[in-house]
């Protein structure tokens, strides 16, 4: 039982190293559509309108 305790650690720390890794992908991500969107709002005659 030893073993299979010790082998459930190893995956739970894979499990939350790969969990930080998907959530910082998931914040750039998320910068990255930001940047997008403010990309597609045009300033028209000095109103700021979003393209669709």
């Amino acid at each position: 039982m030893g073993i299979n305790v010790q082998k459930n650690k190893q995956e739970l720390n894979t499990l939350n190293v790969l969990l930080q890794s998907l959530r910082f992908q998931l914040a750039e991500l998320n910068k990255t559509n930001q940047k997008i969107e403010s990309l597609k709002t045009k300033s028209i005659g000095g109103v700021n309108r979003k393209k669709d």
